[in-house]
């Protein structure tokens, strides 16, 4: 009987090394023992009652924060986990380190946070060299209204019954404590202060994928209106 929680996922072709088997991925980064993936889920506030405002049109990064009984106790991240050799894909594993971290479900790989490779040294197993790959993901749960795929909340009306804060979003208690959608600037004025403390290189790659989807925002506009 098929799983009724089962999505299928849709992987864009310039990411379709997603689907491979995780073999043939290790085969080809032979530098690269262990595997690393990050999920970064951004939406956006309804339209305000009598109107749009700025807050509305401003991404809202997922963010988590890391339980005190864990590793990195109280510092914050995307959705992230190790691969594991029971995947099949990358693409199962982030999809199966979403729904264990959030219970979301991922129905659309976006992009890859492009920019520089984050990479270590691990002791683990007597010195492995580890690769973290970061993708923007849309799960099931986030209504489209709330997403970048969303219609001009310019000619939207107020909706009360939908709104950020509403998206089942569930922890699991062992890794995380809380979770919080932060705009770019709140993750640059959080990082600055403390609030948000950051593993490695994350927030050179939270801002790199902050900036990757205002990149596509813009070009999907420019195509838009190309075509009408």
């Amino acid at each position: 009987m098929p799983d009724p929680g089962a999505v299928t996922v849709h992987i864009p072709e310039e990411l379709n090394f997603l689907g491979f088997p995780l073999e043939k991925w290790f085969s080809s980064h032979p530098q690269y023992q262990h595997l690393v993936i990050g999920a970064l889920i951004f939406g956006y506030r309804p339209p305000a009652i009598g109107g749009s405002s700025s807050d509305d049109r401003q991404p809202r990064l997922l963010l988590v924060k890391r339980s005190a009984m864990d590793s990195y106790p109280g510092c914050w991240e995307v959705p992230s986990g190790s691969v594991e050799r029971t995947d099949l894909t990358i693409s199962d594993a982030v999809a199966r380190e979403v729904l264990e971290e959030t219970k979301l479900r991922v129905s659309r790989f976006v992009g890859e946070v492009r920019g520089q490779p984050v990479h270590w040294w691990s002791r683990q197993g007597g010195g492995i060299r580890v690769l973290k790959l970061s993708f923007e993901v849309e799960v099931v749960e986030l209504p489209e209204r709330l997403t970048a795929r969303r219609t001009s909340l310019a000619h939207d009306g107020p909706s009360e019954s939908l709104n950020l804060d509403d998206v089942p979003v569930v922890l699991n208690p062992d890794e995380h404590e809380a979770y919080e959608w932060v705009t770019r600037e709140e993750l640059e004025k959080g990082y600055e202060t403390g609030k948000y403390k950051l593993i490695r290189d994350q927030y050179r790659v939270l801002l790199a994928g902050f900036s990757q989807h205002k990149e596509r925002l813009e070009q999907t506009e420019r195509d838009s209106g190309e075509s009408t």
